[in-house]
This record gives structure tokens, sequence and C-alpha cells, in this order.
């Protein structure tokens, strides 16, 4: 996960680079779950770190807040296996515009492999 500053927003990125020879298709099963879970959850991002750059309001089934123009979120997805101890992240910083938002970090949608000779 990697913060970083886009004019006055905080702005974070989370991907795994999976590293060979072998990659475990569970792995890759996980990072489509990821992708497809990446616009479902997160949370805002402001202006300061005190003492987390994550804030309130979550991005959770029945939240009361109405999500407005200008406002900043961190939509990501975090998937553990607690019986294999395989976890895969992803993770994009997006600023809420009238339109579509404005993905300001792009994670990669496919997955990050490093498979050395």
């Amino acid at each position: 996960e990697l913060g970083v500053a886009y004019r006055h927003y905080h702005a974070a990125v989370m991907y795994v680079v999976l590293t060979g020879p072998d990659i475990d298709d569970r792995h890759l099963a996980m990072h489509e779950a990821c992708v497809a879970a990446l616009d479902a959850c997160g949370y805002t991002m402001g202006a300061t770190w005190p003492p987390t750059w994550m804030e309130q309001p979550m991005i959770v089934a029945g939240s009361p807040v109405v999500i407005e123009e200008s406002m900043t979120f961190f939509t990501h997805m975090i998937c553990t296996d607690q019986t294999t101890g395989l976890q895969m992240a992803l993770g994009e910083q997006a600023i809420i515009t009238a339109g579509k938002p404005e993905i300001i970090t792009h994670a990669p949608r496919q997955p990050v492999i490093n498979n050395p000779a």
C-alpha cells in the first residue's frame, strides 16, 4: 500500500506482486475477486494524516453518508484465506465528480507477476 500526495489530496494505491517460479492458482482467483469488489468498499481520505490516513465515513452497506462531489475515497479490497495463509490486495484512489469518479491512482487490474528465471 503506497501513499503519496495528489493536489491537496492523499492518494494511495495497493496491489500485490506475485513471485515465482510457481504461482498458486488460488492467488489468481483471489485477484479476480478483488477486481470484482473494488468498486464496493473503502474509506475517505482527506488532507491530513493524524494518526492514520483512514477517515470516516467508511463505505459500508446502510451508511447514511451521502457521497458528494470533491470527496476522495480509497477503494480497496483485501482478501485473506485463513486456511492457507494466502493474501491478495487491490486498491486505488478516486475523486468523486459530477459524473464518473476520477481515478487518480491506477492499481493493475491484471495480476502483477515477477517470475524470475
